[in-house]
């Protein structure tokens, strides 16, 4: 469960448990699951929902170049919604 308020969770085993509830979703949907978009939404569409997508962009970073750069997967974020991860907290759960 996600703490009330600006707060991030204490640990990431359930963000980590929904984005692979998702992907495996996704990949069960009829006619080239690739296209089909996962929508993400929060009660402010900011800080809950940017968390969500830099993990997803992280996981897929590991899986094409098993390294991470969380610094550049947020900047490229932000370059749409420069809304997302504008607070250390959820940049660090990141």
């Amino acid at each position: 469960m996600w703490p009330i308020g600006n707060k991030v969770p204490l640990s990431t085993t359930g963000l980590v448990d929904v984005i692979k509830m998702a992907r495996s979703w996704r990949k069960r949907a009829p006619d080239r699951p690739e296209t089909k978009p996962i929508i993400v939404m929060s009660h402010n569409g900011v800080s809950r929902v940017g968390i969500y997508i830099g993990a997803n962009i992280c996981i897929d970073q590991m899986d094409i170049d098993h390294e991470v750069d969380v610094f550049h997967a947020v900047k490229m974020m932000r370059i749409n919604r420069p809304q997302l991860i504008d607070m250390k907290d959820e940049y660090k759960y990141l």
